[in-house]
């Protein structure tokens, strides 16, 4: 934020650094720290232009936040946040059906387990020593 002749001019800074900084629109008002939202419709930047100008700015959260600071970072990375679709959920639930839930000896359901038509056209890995490189919070082993 700078200040010329009475005029508080702000500007935003890019997480990378080989961005210069964007002019903020002029009825633009800082709230201080903040993690923001802006975009650069193409063509706006004119040769008189010092910095070229954003538009729609919208304040994602704060900083030193945990939640605030992964909306940004999913954000910045275009990484879909919404729910899945009911398809989506569909073709999941779909599938969970079509497995077998697994009992113990007293009838208490253990969890679910493919089906052998499932292991058609798969190895089966189950007997073998295996290791990953993932951490033990992945869904899928690499």
């Amino acid at each position: 934020i700078k200040t010329y002749n009475s005029k508080t001019i702000s500007y935003f800074r890019p997480n990378t650094r080989s961005m210069t900084d964007f002019l903020c629109p002029m009825d633009f008002e800082s709230s201080g720290d903040g993690l923001y939202k802006a975009e650069y419709v193409y063509g706006n930047w004119k040769e008189f232009h010092k910095n070229p100008p954003c538009v729609k700015v919208k304040k994602l959260g704060d900083t030193c936040n945990i939640h605030d600071e992964t909306l940004a970072l999913l954000t910045e990375n275009g990484i879909d946040q919404r729910d899945f679709g009911k398809d989506v959920l569909k073709d999941v639930q779909d599938a969970v059906q079509s497995g077998l839930m697994v009992a113990d000896s007293d009838g208490e359901e253990l969890g679910w387990k493919p089906t052998p038509d499932m292991y058609q056209g798969r190895r089966d890995y189950r007997q073998q020593r295996i290791f990953t490189i993932d951490p033990t919070t992945a869904k899928d082993l690499d």
